[in-house]
């Protein structure tokens, strides 16, 4: 999927962003991140046959099993790094630190 995303998403990016490095890195970051969530979630990926015929658990048990940390892990990058960074809210260090912290939260909460 990123082969066919980022060369619509470069250019409009650059459009867009008037130029602006930062503004193309993180559209590139979020196109990639996308096609991460969609290859784990996704119960006709490779990863995701290869894992179920490696470990010999049900398809849609594992798709059921992974989901949940899926999820969590897009939430997260959404509300505390994307977001904020794309409005300008803080930098991606302070986004990376934010994410960490708040996954560290999570699972203080509700556990491994």
């Amino acid at each position: 999927p990123t082969g066919i995303v980022l060369p619509l998403v470069g250019p409009l990016a650059q459009a867009l962003g008037g130029g602006s490095r930062e503004y193309l890195l993180h559209c590139i970051g979020s196109c990639l991140g996308g096609a991460t969530f969609g290859n784990i979630c996704s119960p006709i990926s490779d990863t995701t046959i290869l894992t179920v015929l490696a470990t010999r658990c049900d398809l849609q048990a594992h798709v059921a099993t992974i989901t949940p940390y899926a999820l969590l892990a897009a939430a997260t990058a959404l509300l505390f790094g994307s977001v904020p960074v794309g409005l300008g809210l803080y930098g991606p260090l302070a986004a990376l630190a934010v994410g960490v912290a708040a996954m560290g939260a999570a699972i203080a909460v509700f556990g491994t």
